[in-house]
């Protein structure tokens, strides 16, 4: 088995996960946005939509609400990596399959960024390419790395920082530590919680000036500047933006939203006994990372500073996790991606005693390993369907008749749509959104007269069959599931 899987030939994974991972995927490659955080999911996609079709100004991503205010401008994470799609979409046209094989290229690159940096600290390419394989089978990762949410880029972008800082500290080379800056700019560009993993940049600086003393530790002081220059985009990005946040519960987290202790105690309960060995790991993995823990401890590993450096990361996403707990709750499972840097490198740390402890915990690894593209479909495949897009089904089933009902460039109102993003995504609409049962018919007369919209989308029964919204409403164009199609009377028609 040694030789069977040597420094050489461990490279053939670098062919194996891709063609593998796309033959697991293939489905999924021309199938419509649908599945768990759909919500997430369609905004991201309407981003990139209107830097194709309407706005290519990077600084001006746009969704389909037409009454957040006097613009469809919609500033939330620096859009890079929707930006970046669009660009394809430009040479290659507008379609979903371009979006997913983008995403699917950038988690091939993730992947590798996870060689990187398991090479880099185990010193062993087959210890790091066995890394890669059980990383690449992380459900979270396998289902996200083919959807649309700007946490892809923010993932790739900590793990090619994180790598490329331990190159870095082994080096002392000042491009190393431009490359690190440059890709932890990029992943806390594309989503802000990713700036914890500053936190190991921060601790290493921190302890060399400490150890050498302010009077020769200009070449830290330095590197420090590096990480800080490249840090000054993204904060003058969130500087810009996050005053707009009006309402967001992300900003203000457990501060202002509490949780009962009991309610906090049962989302412990679920991430200690689901989402950590069933989404982050893969049950297969859970034998790498318990015994990751147990050599740890056994080893005295603690008191290696790389490990010092790695678990202040780890630390800082436990205090965002506790901070953002009753945000996060049981659903957000892609606000757990931070965790997935340090709980693989632990894993990576059981993966090397496992693999050279002797045959039975080698042959033992390769029965998990074996085990972990099943696992992994079987517990991530389902999560692309109908039911776990908890939306109106109709919107998927008969996605392509409500959209040619009303002529794409048409304003629409679209009623009910609790998410503001999904409605206008499934039916490719722009227009006012609304998210409750209650249109009031003096809105409806506004909307005909002074903003001249003609039709609506709605699976409210209490709106549209409302006596007082029902003078409005001129033709049923559509009847599909609980959707109906509305064309508005004109402000001609209601003068009379």
């Amino acid at each position: 088995m040694k030789q069977f899987i040597s420094d050489k030939n461990i490279r053939h994974l670098f062919w194996i996960i891709p063609l593998l991972s796309m033959a697991m995927h293939w489905r999924i490659f021309s199938t419509d946005l649908m599945g768990i955080h759909m919500w997430r999911q369609s905004q991201t996609q309407l981003n990139i939509q209107n830097f194709y079709r309407q706005d290519f100004n990077i600084l001006n991503p746009r969704v389909n609400i037409t009454n957040l205010g006097p613009t469809t401008i919609y500033r939330y994470e620096f859009p890079l990596m929707q930006w970046s799609i669009a660009c394809v979409h430009k040479l290659l046209g507008d379609s979903i399959t371009i979006t997913r094989v983008c995403l699917f290229l950038l988690g091939l690159f993730t992947v590798w960024g996870i060689f990187f940096l398991g090479r880099t600290l185990f010193k062993d390419d087959v210890i790091a390419g066995l890394l890669a394989w059980a990383f690449n089978f992380s459900p979270l990762f396998y289902y996200y790395t083919m959807n649309p949410i700007p946490d892809n880029l923010a993932l790739c972008g900590s793990i090619w920082g994180i790598g490329w800082f331990f190159r870095y500290q082994q080096s002392n080379k000042y491009r190393h530590a431009a490359y690190s800056a440059f890709f932890l700019l990029l992943a806390v560009w594309a989503k802000l919680p990713f700036i914890l993993f500053y936190a190991t940049v921060g601790l290493y600086l921190f302890t060399m000036v400490a150890k050498v003393g302010v009077r020769y530790s200009g070449k830290y002081i330095l590197a420090g500047l590096i990480y800080a220059a490249f840090l000054l985009p993204a904060v003058a990005w969130y500087a810009w933006v996050i005053p707009g946040w009006s309402g967001n519960g992300i900003l203000t987290g457990m501060l202002e939203h509490k949780i009962p202790l009991s309610e906090s105690l049962n989302i412990l309960k679920y991430h200690f006994r689901h989402l950590l060995p069933a989404l982050l790991l893969n049950y297969g993995s859970v034998l790498f990372f318990l015994a990751g823990i147990f050599f740890l401890f056994k080893n005295k590993a603690y008191w290696n500073g790389d490990f010092w450096l790695l678990a202040v990361s780890g630390l800082a996403a436990l205090a965002y996790f506790g901070f953002e707990l009753n945000m996060i709750n049981t659903v957000h499972d892609y606000y757990m991606m931070p965790f997935l840097l340090p709980v693989f490198m632990l894993a990576g740390y059981g993966i090397k005693h496992l693999w050279y402890g002797g045959t039975a915990t080698r042959y033992l690894s390769v029965l998990a390993f074996l085990l972990l593209p099943l696992i992994a479909f079987l517990t991530a495949d389902n999560k692309w369907s109908i039911e776990k897009s908890y939306c109106n089904p109709a919107l998927i089933e008969y996605r392509d008749e409500l959209r040619n009902a009303v002529p794409r460039d048409e304003i629409c109102v679209m009623q009910n749509d609790i998410s503001m993003h999904i409605f206008p995504y499934a039916l490719d609409k722009h227009g006012p959104v609304f998210s409750k049962d209650e249109l009031p018919a003096e809105w409806v007369d506004d909307m005909i007269r002074r903003l001249h919209i003609r039709y609506m989308y709605s699976d409210a029964r209490k709106v549209d069959e409302n006596p007082a919204v029902v003078p409005y409403l001129d033709t049923l164009l559509l009847e599909r599931g609980t959707m109906r199609v509305y064309r508005f009377k004109t402000a001609e028609q209601l003068q009379k």
